[in-house]
Protein backbone atom coordinates (compact mmCIF):
# COMPACT_ATOMS: atom_id res chain seq x y z
CA UNK A 1 0.00 0.00 0.00
CA UNK A 2 1.69 3.42 -1.22
CA UNK A 3 0.68 5.84 2.05
CA UNK A 4 2.04 8.71 0.69
CA UNK A 5 0.32 8.30 -2.99
CA UNK A 6 -2.80 8.40 -0.54
CA UNK A 7 -1.60 11.76 1.35
CA UNK A 8 -1.54 13.41 -1.87
CA UNK A 9 -5.62 12.66 -2.67
CA UNK A 10 -8.84 13.84 -0.92
CA UNK A 11 -11.67 11.37 -0.21
CA UNK A 12 -15.34 11.78 -0.13
CA UNK A 13 -16.64 8.99 2.59
CA UNK A 14 -20.90 8.64 2.68
CA UNK A 15 -21.83 6.40 5.35
CA UNK A 16 -25.36 6.73 6.87
CA UNK A 17 -24.16 4.80 9.69
CA UNK A 18 -23.15 6.58 12.36
CA UNK A 19 -21.02 3.80 14.32
CA UNK A 20 -19.67 2.42 11.07
CA UNK A 21 -18.52 5.95 10.30
CA UNK A 22 -16.85 7.13 13.46
CA UNK A 23 -15.09 3.90 13.38
CA UNK A 24 -13.85 4.32 9.81
CA UNK A 25 -13.19 8.14 9.70
CA UNK A 26 -10.31 7.88 12.17
CA UNK A 27 -8.42 5.98 9.58
CA UNK A 28 -9.46 7.93 6.99
CA UNK A 29 -8.23 10.98 8.06
CA UNK A 30 -4.71 9.58 9.18
CA UNK A 31 -4.39 8.01 5.32
CA UNK A 32 -5.55 11.00 2.83
CA UNK A 33 -4.96 14.82 2.56
CA UNK A 34 -8.50 15.40 3.46
CA UNK A 35 -11.45 13.59 4.23
CA UNK A 36 -14.55 14.71 3.43
CA UNK A 37 -18.01 12.96 4.97
CA UNK A 38 -21.82 12.47 3.61
CA UNK A 39 -24.10 10.69 5.24
CA UNK A 40 -26.67 10.44 1.79
CA UNK A 41 -26.30 10.29 -2.01
CA UNK A 42 -27.57 13.93 -2.75
CA UNK A 43 -25.54 16.06 -0.40
CA UNK A 44 -22.24 13.48 -1.50
CA UNK A 45 -23.12 14.83 -5.18
CA UNK A 46 -23.73 18.27 -4.26
CA UNK A 47 -20.47 18.29 -2.44
CA UNK A 48 -18.38 16.49 -5.13
CA UNK A 49 -19.68 19.18 -7.64
CA UNK A 50 -19.18 22.16 -5.41
CA UNK A 51 -15.26 21.08 -4.82
CA UNK A 52 -15.03 19.64 -8.55
CA UNK A 53 -13.20 23.07 -10.11
CA UNK A 54 -10.97 24.36 -5.95
CA UNK A 55 -7.66 23.39 -5.00
CA UNK A 56 -9.83 20.77 -2.11
CA UNK A 57 -10.61 18.74 -5.29
CA UNK A 58 -12.43 15.47 -4.36
CA UNK A 59 -10.45 12.62 -5.63
CA UNK A 60 -11.83 9.06 -4.70
CA UNK A 61 -15.42 8.61 -3.48
CA UNK A 62 -15.68 5.50 -1.06
CA UNK A 63 -19.78 5.07 -0.78
CA UNK A 64 -21.55 1.63 -0.01
CA UNK A 65 -24.58 0.74 -2.40
CA UNK A 66 -26.97 1.39 0.41
CA UNK A 67 -27.49 5.04 0.70
CA UNK A 68 -30.51 7.30 1.26
CA UNK A 69 -31.69 9.34 -1.76
CA UNK A 70 -29.37 8.36 -4.58
CA UNK A 71 -27.62 5.10 -4.02
CA UNK A 72 -23.63 4.59 -4.26
CA UNK A 73 -23.98 3.44 -7.77
CA UNK A 74 -26.59 6.52 -8.47
CA UNK A 75 -24.12 8.66 -6.68
CA UNK A 76 -20.91 7.89 -9.06
CA UNK A 77 -22.92 7.88 -12.75
CA UNK A 78 -24.26 11.39 -11.22
CA UNK A 79 -20.76 12.44 -10.61
CA UNK A 80 -19.71 10.80 -13.74
CA UNK A 81 -22.40 13.17 -15.91
CA UNK A 82 -21.20 16.32 -13.79
CA UNK A 83 -17.51 16.12 -13.95
CA UNK A 84 -16.31 13.18 -16.43
CA UNK A 85 -15.36 11.43 -13.44
CA UNK A 86 -14.49 7.66 -14.88
CA UNK A 87 -16.79 4.95 -12.70
CA UNK A 88 -15.15 1.62 -11.08
CA UNK A 89 -18.01 -0.56 -9.25
CA UNK A 90 -18.24 -3.98 -8.31
CA UNK A 91 -21.00 -6.25 -9.38
CA UNK A 92 -22.90 -8.98 -7.63
CA UNK A 93 -25.07 -10.81 -10.06
CA UNK A 94 -25.70 -11.01 -13.94
CA UNK A 95 -29.40 -9.84 -12.94
CA UNK A 96 -27.54 -6.11 -11.99
CA UNK A 97 -25.56 -5.86 -15.46
CA UNK A 98 -28.21 -3.48 -16.93
CA UNK A 99 -27.69 -0.77 -14.38
CA UNK A 100 -23.72 -1.06 -15.14
CA UNK A 101 -24.26 0.18 -18.60
CA UNK A 102 -22.88 3.86 -17.65
CA UNK A 103 -19.94 2.29 -16.05
CA UNK A 104 -16.67 2.22 -17.18
CA UNK A 105 -15.01 -0.58 -15.73
CA UNK A 106 -16.50 -3.60 -13.69
CA UNK A 107 -15.00 -4.70 -11.09
CA UNK A 108 -15.50 -8.70 -10.40
CA UNK A 109 -14.83 -9.22 -6.58
CA UNK A 110 -12.76 -12.65 -5.14
CA UNK A 111 -15.90 -13.92 -3.62
CA UNK A 112 -17.63 -13.34 -7.22
CA UNK A 113 -15.22 -15.25 -9.46
CA UNK A 114 -16.36 -18.71 -9.74
CA UNK A 115 -19.84 -17.16 -10.50
CA UNK A 116 -19.64 -18.55 -14.02
CA UNK A 117 -23.06 -17.60 -14.85
CA UNK A 118 -22.16 -13.84 -14.12
CA UNK A 119 -18.42 -14.42 -15.44
CA UNK A 120 -20.56 -15.69 -19.01
CA UNK A 121 -22.69 -12.60 -18.97
CA UNK A 122 -19.70 -10.15 -18.70
CA UNK A 123 -18.27 -12.10 -21.46
CA UNK A 124 -20.92 -10.55 -23.72
CA UNK A 125 -20.71 -6.84 -22.67
CA UNK A 126 -18.03 -4.42 -24.40
CA UNK A 127 -16.59 -3.01 -21.27
CA UNK A 128 -13.09 -3.93 -19.35
CA UNK A 129 -13.23 -6.01 -16.51
CA UNK A 130 -10.96 -6.53 -13.03
CA UNK A 131 -11.25 -10.00 -12.44
CA UNK A 132 -10.13 -9.82 -8.88
CA UNK A 133 -8.32 -12.86 -7.16
CA UNK A 134 -8.93 -14.13 -4.07
CA UNK A 135 -5.92 -14.87 -1.76
CA UNK A 136 -6.18 -18.97 -1.63
CA UNK A 137 -7.15 -19.34 -5.21
CA UNK A 138 -4.42 -20.48 -7.50
CA UNK A 139 -3.17 -18.70 -10.95
CA UNK A 140 -4.11 -21.86 -12.89
CA UNK A 141 -7.82 -21.33 -10.96
CA UNK A 142 -7.86 -17.61 -11.75
CA UNK A 143 -7.13 -17.91 -15.64
CA UNK A 144 -9.61 -20.57 -16.22
CA UNK A 145 -12.10 -17.83 -14.16
CA UNK A 146 -10.86 -15.22 -16.95
CA UNK A 147 -11.62 -17.72 -19.69
CA UNK A 148 -15.14 -16.96 -19.39
CA UNK A 149 -15.20 -13.45 -20.12
CA UNK A 150 -12.80 -13.70 -22.87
Amino acid sequence: MNIELFKTLNILYVENDKELKKTFSETLIKLFKKVFFSSNGEDALNQFIQYNNSDDKIDVILSEYTIPLLNGLELLLEAKKATGLPVVTEIMDASHLPLFEDVDLIQVGARNMQNFELLKELGKINKPILLKRGLATTIEEWLMSAEYIM
